[in-house]
C-alpha cells in the first residue's frame, strides 16, 4: 500500500506540476493578452485624437467655406451694383450726348440770330442815316 500511496503521492505532485505549468501559461497569456490590450487603446486613443483633429479641421473649413461664401455674396452684389451703375451712368451719358447736340443747335441758332440782328442792326442804322440825312438836306 505504501507503493501505491507513493506513486498516488507522485502522480499527484505531477498533476500538481502540470497545473502549475498550466497557471505559468495562463498567466503568461493574461500578461501578453494585457500588452496587447494596452497597445490596442494606446492605438485607439491616437485614433481619438487623430479623429478629433480632423473634426476640428473640418469645423475650421466649414466655417471659412461660410466665409468665402458671405465673402462671394458681397461680390455678386457689388456686381449688380456696379453693373446698375454702369447702366445709370450710360443712361447719364446718352442724356449728356443729346443735351450736347441740343447746346449745338441752339448755338447754331443763336449764331443765325445774331447774324439776322446785324443785318437789322445795318439796316436800321441804314434807314437812321437816310432820314437824317433826308432831314438835313431841306436844311441845307
Amino acid at each position: 500500500q505504501m507503493d501505491e500511496a507513493k506513486e498516488e503521492a507522485d502522480k499527484l505532485q505531477d498533476d500538481f506540476k502540470k497545473l502549475e505549468d498550466y497557471v505559468k501559461d495562463l498567466e503568461e497569456s493574461l500578461k501578453e493578452e494585457k500588452a496587447a490590450t494596452d497597445e490596442i487603446d494606446e492605438e485607439s486613443e491616437k485614433l481619438k485624437e487623430e479623429a478629433d483633429q480632423l473634426n476640428d479641421t473640418i469645423a475650421d473649413q466649414k466655417e471659412d467655406m461660410e466665409k468665402l461664401a458671405d465673402i462671394i455674396q458681397d461680390l455678386e452684389r457689388d456686381v449688380e451694383e456696379a453693373a446698375k451703375g454702369k447702366e445709370d451712368l450710360k443712361d447719364e451719358v446718352d442724356e449728356l450726348k443729346h443735351n450736347v447736340e441740343e447746346a449745338a443747335k441752339d448755338k447754331e441758332e443763336l449764331k443765325d440770330l445774331v447774324e439776322e440782328l446785324k443785318q437789322d442792326v445795318e439796316e436800321v442804322e441804314k434807314r437812321k442815316k437816310y432820314h437824317c440825312d433826308s432831314a438835313l438836306i431841306p436844311l441845307l
